[in-house]
């Protein structure tokens, strides 16, 4: 999702209460989410095929 541009998405996954520990930051899961947003992904790719499926009725939509 984060590759998308789907950070709300991607954070609504997470506890409030959530940590996230990587290389780059270590806190809380809102902290990481706000900092990824504002630098609109920080220009990281790991999207190795398509991972966002819509769906409606007997139709899909695939980013």
């Amino acid at each position: 999702m984060r590759d998308n541009g789907l950070y709300d998405q991607e954070a609504a996954c997470y506890s409030d209460d959530a940590q996230i520990h990587v290389s780059w930051y270590d806190g809380p899961a809102k902290g990481y989410f706000e900092k990824v947003s504002a630098a609109n992904g920080g220009g990281s790719k790991h999207k190795i095929n398509s991972t966002s499926v819509w769906t409606n009725g007997d139709k899909a939509s695939v980013k």
